[in-house]
């Protein structure tokens, strides 16, 4: 959401922003039940829920109640932006001239993530998944409860869980990325094993190497996965031809109410162009009638009044889903 309305990585995100961004919410994605997108604002949430009836903050009730019991003394919470934390690693990105910057967590929310730690500490949060120390049998059986629709059908996801599959091994598992920082634990049941990655390097792909050493480990079930047979992709339609003056009629301004931003599009040399003051210039491809698409993700669905006028456009990208743009009157 925040991204749409023109922040940028630099930016950070504190916890009163995310709670005041929710407070001006009008819209859901869609009816709860009827699908399922992964949401950080929701454990942003619990995490909010959590400090304000447990009568403490949210790092001093996990300390207290996750992190000590399970001899995790050099975890922490980052809840104030800027707080240093003993030894720990900065995080960095390629600037694309074959040298590094440094990628600075600004960010404050917590909740969904803002958990920093060591490998010796993850580990052990690991094993309580084998152990049942902390929550219980109770508790686990319920993180791993797998979600269900309402149409019936059953979700890979739980809570807070992504059930995966190696072959015929079932897998607990799930990423996390922050700033620079990347991260995966996956849990073997079967093994009572845990693969975990982490990395300070914005391009390190966690999950690609937790594959390559679940292949390592396993390597009779990947044989039983090459042999089944990979999926055929579907062939997109034809992008629909528009006239110049088909494109123009879709220039003008428009203004989104939830983020209180201003978006415009501007018609130069036959090709239509959304601008965002702060995140810049993106082109807008033809997908299909009145639907567009941009190079950064962003997906645009126009609207129109019964006398065929257009309205506004809806805007989604990874996780938002048909947020209202309104056209102004020029």
């Amino acid at each position: 959401m925040l991204e749409l309305g023109g922040w940028i990585g630099g930016d950070g995100i504190r916890q009163k922003d995310a709670l005041t961004m929710v407070r001006h919410l009008r819209e859901l994605n869609f009816k709860p039940g009827d699908q399922y997108a992964y949401c950080n604002t929701a454990y942003m949430l619990l995490g909010e829920i959590i400090g304000r009836t447990g009568g403490k903050p949210f790092e001093v009730w996990m300390r207290e109640n996750i992190f000590d019991p399970l001899g995790m003394r050099d975890t922490y919470v980052m809840d104030i932006q800027g707080e240093l934390f003993p030894n720990c690693a900065e995080s960095y990105g390629a600037n694309g001239r074959a040298s590094w910057v440094k990628i600075y967590d600004n960010s404050t929310a917590f909740g969904q993530g803002g958990i920093y730690t060591t490998l010796p500490d993850l580990a052990k949060w690991a094993d309580n998944f084998r152990t049942g120390k902390v929550g219980g049998e109770s508790g686990l059986r319920q993180m791993a409860q797998r979600g269900v629709l309402n149409n019936g059908d059953t979700l890979s996801y739980a809570f807070g869980i992504e059930h995966g599959r190696h072959g015929s091994l079932a897998l607990l598992q799930h990423s996390g990325a922050s700033a620079g920082y990347r991260a995966m634990l996956t849990y073997v049941p079967e093994h009572g094993m845990a693969i975990l990655m982490k990395a300070n390097f914005a391009g390190f792909q966690a999950e690609t190497f937790v594959q390559k050493a679940l292949q390592i480990l396993f390597p009779e079930e990947q044989k039983r996965m090459a042999s089944i047979s990979p999926v055929q992709e579907t062939s997109k339609p034809a992008e629909p031809q528009l006239s110049a003056e088909q494109l123009a009629a879709y220039a003008g301004t428009y203004f989104c109410p939830e983020l209180e931003a201003y978006y415009r599009i501007r018609l130069e040399n036959g090709q239509l162009t959304l601008n965002q003051r702060r995140l810049g210039d993106f082109t807008l491809k033809p997908s299909e009638t009145d639907r567009f698409e941009t190079s950064a993700g962003f997906k645009l669905q126009f609207e129109r009044d019964k006398k065929s006028r257009l309205t506004g456009f809806r805007i989604s990208n990874s996780r938002v889903l048909r947020l209202w743009v309104e056209k102004q009157k020029e």
